[in-house]
């Protein structure tokens, strides 16, 4: 039997760090269903673990008014970035996506970190002296 639900998800295409939060209509038999119909839509971030934040079940007249109202919503419908730029008011609907900002600073490259480039300068270090030792023992046995 297929019920009508109304699905949060965090959209993309605003900046790498941010996200817009919209409700979309989804038909489906189970909660669970309607949360993975709503991931694979455009615009959602797809990957994210937070991507659906939630799933509530709503009436068939609340499921054509959130209908109506995303077909009206000009973010769903910007084909680039200008067009984005062009909404009112649409900075208001901007948000921080927390996921991304986590991720950001959780992950260091090694070239970035201390302990690194402090283990790469001793690798350095030793093969110097070893090419030095290398050099005056020659020396020593050339004379």
């Amino acid at each position: 039997m297929k019920k009508y639900f109304s699905v949060t998800t965090k959209c993309g295409h605003v900046g790498k760090l941010n996200c817009v939060w919209i409700d979309f209509a989804i038909v489906a038999e189970s909660a669970k269903e309607a949360a993975q119909i709503a991931r694979q839509k455009g615009r959602a971030k797809h990957h994210h673990k937070n991507t659906v934040k939630e799933v509530v079940e709503i009436s068939i007249s609340d499921f054509y008014k959130l209908k109506a109202k995303n077909d009206s919503d000009p973010y769903l419908h910007a084909k680039n970035h200008r067009e984005q730029l062009q909404i009112e008011g649409f900075e208001d609907r901007i948000e921080i996506d927390e996921y991304n900002v986590a991720r950001r600073y959780q992950k260091t490259s090694k070239k970035e970190s201390l302990e690194f480039r402090v283990k790469k300068a001793k690798v350095i270090e030793k093969s110097h002296k070893r090419a030095l030792k290398e050099y005056f023992y020659e020396e020593a046995f050339a004379c």
